[in-house]
């Protein structure tokens, strides 16, 4: 075939498909003009009207926090978002209620200095109420020094042997004054007053403003050992009473030559006569004397070393206080011992 020939056979495919355009434009153009519907309206609105049932909704299988992570929180992303540094907010502690300082702590000692006031010591140790436990052995106190949290506003204002503890009180701004309280030793609210004799044997009269012997250089207190605090008042030390709960009537058998005391006119055992006491031992640092006849321990009355032993170890976790009535050549006296606090 030869290229005259191919062009006449383009050119006859070009004219045909020219004359068939022509004839669809005419065609399209004629029937708009005389008003024939290009489609069958009734039939379309047939199907826009007819009811057809949907398929049933199937359950997703996505898990709810993918679909509040991508969608309710708009985290298309996907990856979680940074946690939020929470906001630092300082909140202050409620001021504990006004207790009196009596309801907080009890003197266990003073020790003063009449030369040097700043020098004197008090040691206090705390009841329940206070709710401090850190200081088991009692808690040292010199003027100016506050009582342990959360009862810092109390302050000790002046430490006196004859007087007490005087605390004075710190308060806040809004807040009412409060009046400085005393806190006195239990001998002082006792009554109890030093009686002194003369040389002659004659007793003087008591001075009723000193309730307590002051000396110029009291001996350091020891918790250890047990100290006189008042006169037939004693603070037991806390290595004393765990050498007596171990080893009480092989204690009493060293130290103590006692027999067990009748009454001259009835006959009957009616106490504990101590006949010696060996010195510088236990019992002497509890005033055991020679002479003494121990009649009853609290109120229960004891006639021998093993009825009080046993006595004192059945009531040791619900007492803290001891009071002993000792007779010794017809005359009576009451021994005050207070428990070492607990550790």
């Amino acid at each position: 075939m030869n290229v005259s020939t191919i062009k006449s056979l383009a050119w006859f495919a070009a004219a045909g498909l020219t004359v068939a355009l022509g004839w669809t434009v005419f065609d399209f153009v004629q029937t708009d003009r005389s008003g024939r519907q290009l489609f069958d309206q009734p039939l379309a609105k047939a199907k826009l009207d007819a009811k057809f049932d949907s398929e049933p909704i199937r359950s997703s299988t996505i898990h709810a926090t993918v679909i509040t992570k991508n969608f309710y929180d708009l985290n298309w992303t996907g990856k979680p978002k940074p946690i939020a540094k929470p906001v630092e907010t300082t909140v202050q502690a409620p001021k504990p209620a006004h207790i009196a300082v009596e309801q907080l702590a009890r003197v266990l000692f003073i020790q003063e200095d009449s030369d040097a006031p700043a020098a004197s010591r008090v040691l206090i140790a705390y009841k329940p109420a206070s709710k401090i436990t850190k200081f088991p052995l009692g808690h040292s106190l010199k003027v100016g020094d506050t009582l342990a949290s959360p009862h810092e506003y109390a302050v000790v204002e002046s430490i006196s042997a004859s007087l007490g503890v005087t605390f004075r009180f710190e308060v806040g701004e809004g807040e009412e004054p409060r009046e400085n309280e005393t806190l006195l030793p239990a001998a002082f609210k006792k009554g109890v007053e030093v009686a002194y004799v003369g040389a002659d044997g004659e007793v003087r009269r008591p001075n009723p403003t000193i309730a307590v012997n002051v000396v110029d250089k009291p001996p350091p207190y020891n918790p250890k050992l047990t100290t006189p605090i008042d006169t037939n008042h004693f603070q037991i030390g806390y290595e004393d009473a765990g050498l007596f709960g171990q080893d009480a009537a092989g204690i009493i058998a060293r130290e103590v030559r006692h027999r067990r005391h009748r009454d001259p006119r009835t006959g009957k055992f009616d106490g504990i006569e101590i006949q010696s006491v060996q010195a510088g031992g236990i019992a002497a640092r509890h005033g055991a004397k020679e002479g003494d006849i121990i009649k009853s321990i609290n109120g229960h009355p004891v006639t021998s070393s093993s009825e009080a032993i046993t006595f004192v170890k059945n009531n040791q976790e619900s007492t803290s206080t001891w009071i002993v009535v000792v007779e010794n050549k017809g005359r009576e006296r009451t021994v005050t011992y207070e428990s070492p606090p607990q550790q």
